[in-house]
């Protein structure tokens, strides 16, 4: 399993998306809904609940209004 944490963001609206090989993965994706922090900011977990198989490449994408472009975190 692959968790993808997004933490400390503001304001509320985020999109984070998963992909493997350039795939995005839609159906073994599993998130937490949007939790809010004691300082207003707030979290979300996203899981990719199958095991990645050697030689992939896996992503999480995060787009949010306080980003330029998307953010991407390579695995």
């Amino acid at each position: 399993k692959l968790l993808c944490a997004v933490m400390d963001f503001y304001p509320l609206e985020v999109e984070v998306k998963r992909f493997r090989n350039g795939q995005e993965e839609m159906e073994q994706v599993v998130s937490t809904e949007v939790l809010q922090n004691r300082d207003w900011t707030y979290q979300v977990l996203v899981v990719l609940e199958t095991s990645p198989q050697q030689g992939d490449t896996c992503t999480c994408q995060v787009e949010h209004l306080s980003l330029r472009h998307p953010l991407s975190q390579h695995w």
